[in-house]
């Protein structure tokens, strides 16, 4: 039985709002917060051995036959930076791209983080519920911000390199 009880017309209506809330929420957060805390590749950004570049999420995940089909957020924001594809290859591009994969991760873990206060007035099953809910929802999103954070810093490095022979003369 929940703490709090409500008639289930209005524990329905609270955890619709809610999930608005903390998903409207939580992004709007993300965004709030300077790019200067997403630029460094540290925890829980960086990327593990055990993903092997992304190979890891292709072969468990199959990650290329669904991530197409993902929303991009950024558009509900005037100050959102769409990740849904890569328009350049310019590396100040792709800097800005990695940064704001991690903004994208760091708003997808907050978006599950509240994820408790569901407990308060719903029944500890359906809060179980809520629980999967929120990883569901939400790791399709923090996986593809994985995938593709190494593929872009490959990119990233290589147009760099690019760069620096063309300044340097050598191509």
């Amino acid at each position: 039985m929940p703490p709090v009880i409500l008639p289930p017309w209005l524990v329905i209506t609270l955890d619709i709002v809610l999930w608005f809330v903390i998903h409207m929420g939580m992004s709007w957060l993300a965004e709030q917060i300077p790019s200067r805390h997403f630029e460094k590749d540290v925890f829980p950004y960086k990327a593990y051995a055990f993903e092997k570049s992304g190979v890891f999420y292709e072969k468990v995940f199959l990650i290329k036959t669904w991530k197409k089909y993902l929303p991009d957020g950024a558009a509900l924001f005037k100050s959102g930076f769409r990740k849904k594809a890569l328009r350049t290859t310019d590396p100040e591009y792709l800097g800005r791209f990695i940064t704001e994969s991690r903004r994208a991760e760091a708003a997808h873990l907050m978006q599950i983080a509240p994820v408790g206060i569901l407990f308060l007035f719903n029944e500890v099953w359906v809060g179980w519920i809520m629980v999967l809910y929120a990883i569901l929802a939400n790791l399709p999103c923090i996986i593809t911000q994985r995938y593709n954070r190494p593929r872009f810093t490959r990119l990233q490095k290589a147009a760099e390199s690019r760069n620096k022979a063309r300044r340097t003369g050598l191509t």
